[in-house]
């Protein structure tokens, strides 16, 4: 893992919710304004520079909502994130123009997230145009071939004609990596950037990511619903659930030693090949509540086996470990 620096706050988000208004028909009766998608509701953490943090869920749990607001992709409901000191839902125009070189995302689906119709030339040099960070055609090629290179194309000229259909899986999401190195940001925000990726490469492209975050002193926030790979890149996790994080501290405490009966029913899901680090079994009961009628007091109670009277109040985080917190009434206080 990269050197985490626990002194420098790069971003810091406090009480963000993201309410959405259900979209009803017409003749159901229900007004717009009367029911919401709770899919943020009320975080707050920090995220240090040239760290690396996963945040890991289930689908539906607010993962990905969660990074649109951190890159200010939508407005919040409530609540604040400041980035290297700067309110961002505050800022102007102008003033986001100059952040959102320091901040970049590589998503999901790279079949997706590139336009078919442009060259790999014109989609790594689109950032550099529109953020007006490069002028002259020599000196944007330039930082093209650069980016290129530093995400392992050995020949990154014989690519910059070629259209995204003629590459691979893994070579698109190195294109797509190298369209967010082009601005060099200094955040990184990942949306599951291995999900769609044949097993093969899965790896090769995440150690490429951590070796990039070691040359360019990064901070990246992966969104993934993977534990294992959440594991192997983060320094920290925080783990979702219904639109609040439940449980967050460092990835290996997390794992090893997960405080939430929510992490531990995930980490018994992971496969493994080691009988003697197989997780304690703990079973879920029921689906997911809806996101709009969010359950009162602790939100994993209606599926919880160990839940008790105490838990229809709804628990704040408690100090489980260094730098590790968890929001359970059943946890034990070091």
């Amino acid at each position: 893992m990269n050197h985490v620096d626990n002194a420098n706050v790069l971003v810091q988000i406090k009480n963000l919710k993201k309410h959405f208004p259900v979209r009803r028909a017409f003749f159901s009766g229900v007004k717009p304004s009367e029911e919401f998608v709770h899919a943020v509701d009320g975080i707050s953490f920090d995220i240090h520079d040239r760290e690396a943090i996963s945040i890991v869920g289930e689908s539906g749990c607010g993962k990905t909502t969660l990074a649109r607001l951190i890159l200010r992709l939508m407005e919040p409901t409530e609540g604040t994130i400041t980035f290297d000191s700067q309110d961002l839902f505050a800022a102007t125009k102008k003033e986001m123009r100059k952040v959102r070189v320091q901040m970049q995302a590589v998503f999901q689906d790279p079949y997706a997230s590139l336009d078919p119709k442009k060259t790999i030339l014109q989609i790594v040099s689109e950032p550099l145009s529109v953020n007006h960070v490069t002028k002259r055609g020599r000196e944007t090629f330039e930082r093209v071939n650069a980016a290129l290179t530093a995400v392992g194309f050995t020949s990154p000229q014989r690519f910059l004609a070629k259209f995204p259909y003629e590459l691979s899986g893994g070579q698109r999401q190195r294109v797509a990596m190298a369209r967010a190195m082009a601005v060099n940001p200094r955040l990184i925000i990942a949306d599951e950037p291995v999900s769609m990726l044949d097993a093969s490469i899965r790896a090769e492209i995440l150690n490429l990511m951590l070796n990039l975050q070691q040359e360019f002193n990064l901070t990246y926030v992966f969104i993934t619903h993977d534990l294992a790979v959440a594991r192997y890149v983060s320094d920290r996790m925080a783990v979702m659930y219904l639109g609040r994080i439940v449980e967050i501290g460092p990835a290996e405490d997390v794992c090893t030693k997960p405080a939430h009966p929510y992490t531990k029913a995930l980490l018994s899901a992971l496969p493994t090949t080691n009988p003697q680090q197989r997780h304690e079994g703990v079973e879920v009961k029921g689906e997911v509540p809806s996101a709009v009628k969010i359950p009162s007091g602790c939100r994993f109670r209606p599926r919880c086996l160990y839940a008790f009277d105490k838990c229809e109040v709804e628990p704040e985080m408690i100090k489980v470990g260094e730098g590790h917190y968890a929001a359970c009434w059943l946890v034990e206080k070091p």
